[in-house]
Protein backbone atom coordinates (compact mmCIF):
# COMPACT_ATOMS: atom_id res chain seq x y z
CA UNK A 1 0.00 0.00 0.00
CA UNK A 2 1.28 3.31 -0.62
CA UNK A 3 2.09 5.60 2.18
CA UNK A 4 2.56 8.56 0.09
CA UNK A 5 0.06 11.36 0.59
CA UNK A 6 -1.52 13.41 -2.57
CA UNK A 7 -0.75 16.95 -2.24
CA UNK A 8 -4.48 17.91 -3.14
CA UNK A 9 -5.80 15.72 0.09
CA UNK A 10 -6.78 17.48 2.75
CA UNK A 11 -5.52 20.69 1.96
CA UNK A 12 -7.87 23.41 1.18
CA UNK A 13 -6.82 26.43 -1.23
CA UNK A 14 -8.09 30.10 -0.37
CA UNK A 15 -9.01 31.55 -3.28
CA UNK A 16 -8.82 35.34 -2.97
CA UNK A 17 -11.48 37.52 -4.47
CA UNK A 18 -9.51 38.81 -7.68
CA UNK A 19 -10.40 42.92 -8.31
CA UNK A 20 -10.33 44.39 -12.14
CA UNK A 21 -7.80 46.83 -12.95
CA UNK A 22 -6.42 46.71 -9.29
CA UNK A 23 -3.44 49.37 -10.67
CA UNK A 24 -5.75 51.88 -10.18
CA UNK A 25 -6.99 51.02 -7.05
CA UNK A 26 -3.65 50.96 -5.84
CA UNK A 27 -2.79 54.66 -7.34
CA UNK A 28 -6.14 56.08 -5.40
CA UNK A 29 -4.76 53.92 -2.22
CA UNK A 30 -1.55 55.94 -2.50
CA UNK A 31 -2.94 59.42 -3.56
CA UNK A 32 -5.22 58.92 -0.99
CA UNK A 33 -1.94 58.62 1.54
CA UNK A 34 -0.57 61.84 -0.83
CA UNK A 35 -3.67 63.83 0.17
CA UNK A 36 -3.30 63.53 3.99
CA UNK A 37 0.91 64.24 3.05
CA UNK A 38 -0.39 67.61 1.91
CA UNK A 39 -2.83 68.35 4.88
CA UNK A 40 -0.51 67.51 7.68
CA UNK A 41 2.02 69.78 5.84
CA UNK A 42 -0.11 72.93 5.72
CA UNK A 43 -1.38 72.38 9.05
CA UNK A 44 1.57 74.88 9.97
CA UNK A 45 0.94 77.44 7.80
CA UNK A 46 -3.16 77.86 8.81
CA UNK A 47 -2.56 77.72 12.19
CA UNK A 48 0.70 80.29 12.27
CA UNK A 49 -1.40 83.25 13.07
CA UNK A 50 -2.24 81.51 16.83
CA UNK A 51 0.91 79.87 17.12
CA UNK A 52 2.65 83.28 16.66
CA UNK A 53 0.08 84.86 19.52
CA UNK A 54 0.22 81.72 22.00
CA UNK A 55 3.78 80.79 21.73
CA UNK A 56 5.21 84.27 21.29
CA UNK A 57 6.76 83.60 17.79
CA UNK A 58 7.67 86.31 15.63
CA UNK A 59 7.60 86.14 11.85
CA UNK A 60 11.85 85.67 11.81
CA UNK A 61 11.25 82.77 13.65
CA UNK A 62 8.58 81.36 11.83
CA UNK A 63 10.80 81.80 9.16
CA UNK A 64 13.88 79.49 10.72
CA UNK A 65 10.33 77.02 11.39
CA UNK A 66 9.51 76.89 7.87
CA UNK A 67 13.19 76.46 6.58
CA UNK A 68 13.60 73.31 9.00
CA UNK A 69 11.39 71.66 7.14
CA UNK A 70 12.32 72.53 3.80
CA UNK A 71 15.73 71.54 4.65
CA UNK A 72 15.08 68.34 5.48
CA UNK A 73 12.68 67.85 2.44
CA UNK A 74 15.10 68.79 0.45
CA UNK A 75 18.19 66.83 2.01
CA UNK A 76 16.38 63.46 2.95
CA UNK A 77 14.77 63.00 -0.91
CA UNK A 78 17.49 60.90 -2.39
CA UNK A 79 17.76 59.29 1.43
CA UNK A 80 13.91 58.00 1.31
CA UNK A 81 14.20 56.82 -2.16
CA UNK A 82 17.68 54.71 -1.37
CA UNK A 83 15.31 53.04 1.45
CA UNK A 84 12.32 52.67 -0.71
CA UNK A 85 14.40 51.01 -3.28
CA UNK A 86 16.40 48.76 -0.38
CA UNK A 87 13.42 47.54 1.84
CA UNK A 88 11.12 48.21 -0.76
CA UNK A 89 7.83 50.52 -1.17
CA UNK A 90 5.36 48.92 0.91
CA UNK A 91 7.56 49.11 4.69
CA UNK A 92 9.78 51.84 3.58
CA UNK A 93 6.41 54.22 2.98
CA UNK A 94 4.78 52.87 5.98
CA UNK A 95 8.19 54.03 8.06
CA UNK A 96 8.03 57.26 6.51
CA UNK A 97 4.26 58.12 7.14
CA UNK A 98 4.75 56.30 10.83
CA UNK A 99 7.39 59.23 11.58
CA UNK A 100 6.03 61.96 9.82
CA UNK A 101 2.65 61.24 11.86
CA UNK A 102 4.09 60.91 14.97
CA UNK A 103 5.95 64.20 14.14
CA UNK A 104 2.84 66.17 13.54
CA UNK A 105 1.07 64.57 16.72
CA UNK A 106 4.39 66.06 18.57
CA UNK A 107 3.35 69.45 17.55
CA UNK A 108 0.87 69.62 19.98
CA UNK A 109 3.58 69.47 23.02
CA UNK A 110 6.04 72.24 21.35
CA UNK A 111 6.38 74.80 23.93
CA UNK A 112 7.88 77.56 21.85
CA UNK A 113 9.45 78.29 17.97
CA UNK A 114 12.63 75.70 18.45
CA UNK A 115 10.81 72.69 19.87
CA UNK A 116 8.31 73.54 16.56
CA UNK A 117 11.37 74.06 14.54
CA UNK A 118 13.28 70.69 15.38
CA UNK A 119 9.49 69.02 15.20
CA UNK A 120 9.35 70.80 11.39
CA UNK A 121 13.19 69.39 10.65
CA UNK A 122 12.39 65.71 11.73
CA UNK A 123 8.85 65.78 9.60
CA UNK A 124 10.16 67.29 6.79
CA UNK A 125 12.57 64.35 6.37
CA UNK A 126 10.20 61.58 6.90
CA UNK A 127 7.46 63.46 4.22
CA UNK A 128 10.56 63.73 1.90
CA UNK A 129 9.55 59.92 0.86
CA UNK A 130 6.13 61.14 -0.90
CA UNK A 131 8.11 62.05 -4.03
CA UNK A 132 10.02 59.11 -4.67
CA UNK A 133 6.97 56.47 -3.27
CA UNK A 134 4.83 58.18 -5.91
CA UNK A 135 7.43 56.95 -8.74
CA UNK A 136 7.93 54.06 -7.16
CA UNK A 137 4.59 52.82 -6.89
CA UNK A 138 3.84 54.47 -10.77
CA UNK A 139 6.90 52.14 -12.30
CA UNK A 140 5.76 48.89 -10.24
CA UNK A 141 2.06 49.16 -11.02
CA UNK A 142 1.70 50.10 -14.39
CA UNK A 143 3.48 49.51 -18.10
CA UNK A 144 5.27 52.09 -19.38
CA UNK A 145 2.59 53.06 -21.97
CA UNK A 146 0.12 54.22 -18.63
CA UNK A 147 2.93 55.89 -16.93
CA UNK A 148 2.33 59.18 -17.95
CA UNK A 149 -1.75 58.62 -17.31
CA UNK A 150 -0.80 57.62 -13.85
CA UNK A 151 1.55 60.06 -12.88
CA UNK A 152 -0.99 62.71 -14.39
CA UNK A 153 -3.68 61.49 -11.69
CA UNK A 154 -0.80 61.49 -9.48
CA UNK A 155 -0.58 65.10 -9.95
CA UNK A 156 -4.34 65.42 -9.10
CA UNK A 157 -3.51 63.57 -5.76
CA UNK A 158 -1.02 66.63 -4.79
CA UNK A 159 -3.18 69.36 -6.11
CA UNK A 160 -6.33 67.64 -4.20
CA UNK A 161 -4.82 67.42 -0.33
CA UNK A 162 -3.40 70.90 -0.97
CA UNK A 163 -7.37 72.13 -1.56
CA UNK A 164 -8.38 70.22 1.00
CA UNK A 165 -5.85 70.80 4.27
CA UNK A 166 -7.38 74.58 4.99
CA UNK A 167 -10.98 73.23 5.18
CA UNK A 168 -9.91 70.44 7.40
CA UNK A 169 -7.35 71.80 9.48
CA UNK A 170 -9.65 74.95 9.92
CA UNK A 171 -12.12 72.20 11.19
CA UNK A 172 -10.23 70.75 13.42
CA UNK A 173 -8.82 74.19 14.45
CA UNK A 174 -12.21 75.37 15.58
CA UNK A 175 -13.27 72.12 17.36
CA UNK A 176 -9.80 71.52 19.14
CA UNK A 177 -8.01 74.10 19.35
CA UNK A 178 -4.16 74.20 17.47
CA UNK A 179 -3.15 71.39 19.79
CA UNK A 180 -5.70 69.48 18.72
CA UNK A 181 -5.68 70.15 14.81
CA UNK A 182 -1.98 68.77 14.62
CA UNK A 183 -3.33 65.90 16.48
CA UNK A 184 -6.45 65.57 14.36
CA UNK A 185 -4.04 65.65 11.45
CA UNK A 186 -1.12 63.42 12.56
CA UNK A 187 -3.89 60.45 13.64
CA UNK A 188 -5.91 60.98 10.28
CA UNK A 189 -1.74 59.87 9.01
CA UNK A 190 -2.13 57.28 11.04
CA UNK A 191 -5.33 55.64 10.02
CA UNK A 192 -3.83 55.53 6.25
CA UNK A 193 -0.70 53.88 7.65
CA UNK A 194 -2.96 51.41 8.64
CA UNK A 195 -4.99 51.16 5.35
CA UNK A 196 -1.59 51.40 3.67
CA UNK A 197 -0.15 48.31 5.81
CA UNK A 198 -3.54 45.80 4.98
CA UNK A 199 -4.30 46.31 1.14
CA UNK A 200 -0.61 47.43 -0.24
CA UNK A 201 1.70 45.15 -2.07
CA UNK A 202 3.72 44.89 -4.89
CA UNK A 203 2.11 43.30 -7.98
CA UNK A 204 3.76 40.16 -8.13
CA UNK A 205 2.21 39.33 -4.58
CA UNK A 206 -0.95 41.14 -4.51
CA UNK A 207 -3.19 38.22 -3.46
CA UNK A 208 -6.11 40.42 -5.74
CA UNK A 209 -4.18 40.45 -8.94
CA UNK A 210 -5.46 37.99 -11.53
CA UNK A 211 -2.52 36.99 -14.36
CA UNK A 212 -3.87 38.92 -17.26
CA UNK A 213 -3.22 42.25 -15.32
CA UNK A 214 -0.13 41.19 -14.29
CA UNK A 215 1.02 40.34 -17.52
CA UNK A 216 -0.44 43.60 -19.04
CA UNK A 217 1.74 45.75 -16.43
CA UNK A 218 4.89 43.67 -16.46
CA UNK A 219 4.33 43.08 -20.71
CA UNK A 220 6.89 46.46 -21.57
CA UNK A 221 8.77 47.07 -18.29
CA UNK A 222 12.26 47.52 -17.79
CA UNK A 223 14.22 44.36 -15.95
CA UNK A 224 14.60 45.30 -12.67
CA UNK A 225 17.16 47.71 -11.33
CA UNK A 226 20.31 46.82 -9.45
CA UNK A 227 20.48 48.26 -5.50
CA UNK A 228 23.61 50.14 -5.01
CA UNK A 229 25.18 51.55 -1.88
CA UNK A 230 22.82 54.98 -1.41
CA UNK A 231 26.34 56.86 -2.22
CA UNK A 232 27.09 55.20 -5.48
CA UNK A 233 23.60 55.60 -6.27
CA UNK A 234 23.78 59.40 -5.52
CA UNK A 235 26.94 59.52 -7.99
CA UNK A 236 25.46 57.71 -10.66
CA UNK A 237 22.45 59.74 -10.92
CA UNK A 238 24.21 63.24 -10.65
CA UNK A 239 25.83 62.05 -14.13
CA UNK A 240 22.85 61.98 -15.37
CA UNK A 241 22.26 64.39 -17.83
CA UNK A 242 17.91 63.82 -17.78
CA UNK A 243 18.30 63.89 -13.77
CA UNK A 244 18.88 67.75 -13.77
CA UNK A 245 16.05 68.58 -16.48
CA UNK A 246 14.15 67.34 -13.73
CA UNK A 247 16.28 69.21 -10.99
CA UNK A 248 16.67 72.45 -12.45
CA UNK A 249 13.10 73.56 -13.06
CA UNK A 250 11.98 71.76 -9.89
CA UNK A 251 14.47 74.20 -7.48
CA UNK A 252 13.23 77.10 -9.77
CA UNK A 253 9.18 76.13 -9.44
CA UNK A 254 9.20 75.61 -4.99
CA UNK A 255 10.19 78.45 -3.80
CA UNK A 256 6.75 79.96 -5.44
CA UNK A 257 5.28 76.41 -4.06
CA UNK A 258 6.77 76.84 -0.82
CA UNK A 259 5.55 80.85 -0.34
CA UNK A 260 1.88 79.97 -1.13
CA UNK A 261 1.89 77.08 1.11
CA UNK A 262 3.54 78.40 4.35
CA UNK A 263 3.78 82.00 3.68
CA UNK A 264 0.53 83.33 2.20
CA UNK A 265 -2.21 81.29 4.83
CA UNK A 266 0.43 83.29 7.69
CA UNK A 267 -1.22 87.31 5.82
CA UNK A 268 -4.62 85.96 4.76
Amino acid sequence: MSQGINNNDGVVTKRHRVIKKLRWWMLILFLLGVTVNYITRNSLGIIAPELKDSLGVTTEQYSWIVGAFQLAYTLFQPLCGWLIDVIGLKLGFMICATLWAIACIAHAGAGNWLHLAILRFFMGGAEAAATPANAKTIGEWFPKSERPIAAGWAGVGFSIGAMLAPPIIYFAHASFGWQGAFMFTGVLALLWVVLWWIFYNSPEKHPNLDREELAWIKRDNEPPAIRLPFLTALKTVSKNRRFYGIAIPAFMAEPAWAVMSFWVPLYL
